[in-house]
């Protein structure tokens, strides 16, 4: 299972956001993904979606920092 701070260290946030689109769409295809690789691109757009948030957040609170000064 890959951990969000592997995600972080290959992906920045562009990268991170269509890869985990990828997933979305692979996983609701109406292609045959067998039960296992469901799993893995799961736990993966699962770590991808963490990581895309938390930099979403981090980039929020900067620029509400940036508005009070």
């Amino acid at each position: 299972m890959k951990s969000e701070k592997n995600t972080e260290k290959v992906l920045g946030y562009e990268d991170a956001r269509k890869k985990l689109l990828k997933i979305v769409n692979a996983l609701e295809s109406e292609e045959d993904v067998n039960l296992e690789e469901s799993l893995k691109l799961w736990e993966e757009g699962n770590a991808l979606a963490s990581y895309c948030k938390k930099y979403l957040e981090e980039a929020q609170k900067k620029l509400e920092e940036k508005t009070k000064e």
